[in-house]
């Protein structure tokens, strides 16, 4: 499996979590289990963090060194002489 596979699925996995994350806090709200200025800066620091892994995520890998072929000069090739012998010996 390929490493930026793997990436892929841990960002979507930590955005998912981040999600659901918001979602409470915001039911802790209406609930009043939580004060309002608290889940204010939480969820303030939530979508932060969701920011920062969506920028992760959209993230290219640097692009790798293409390799040249190395052109080896016609003058350095030796031609070797091929014959077909006939039978079953070799040549």
């Amino acid at each position: 499996m390929n490493f930026q596979t793997i990436k892929q699925q841990i960002y979507q996995f930590l955005f998912t979590v981040m999600g659901f994350l918001l979602l409470v806090i915001v039911c802790a709200v209406v609930q009043g289990s939580l004060a309002l200025p608290l889940a204010l800066a939480l969820g303030v620091a939530d979508l932060v963090g969701m920011n920062i892994v969506c920028g992760l995520a959209s993230a290219k890998p640097a692009a790798q060194a293409r390799r040249v072929p190395v052109r080896r000069d016609a003058s350095l090739r030796r031609n070797v002489p091929l014959r077909v012998v006939r039978g079953g010996r070799a040549a």
